[in-house]
């Protein structure tokens, strides 16, 4: 994955882009 625009979710480890607001895989919102 492109590392400037993917993180991993602090929740659940997936791979997640930056700019999501919630993750896709489990749910939870995060925090800028």
């Amino acid at each position: 994955h492109k590392k400037n625009f993917t993180m991993e979710c602090p929740y659940c480890a997936e791979i997640i882009k930056i700019r999501a607001k919630i993750c896709k895989h489990c749910g939870k919102e995060l925090t800028a």
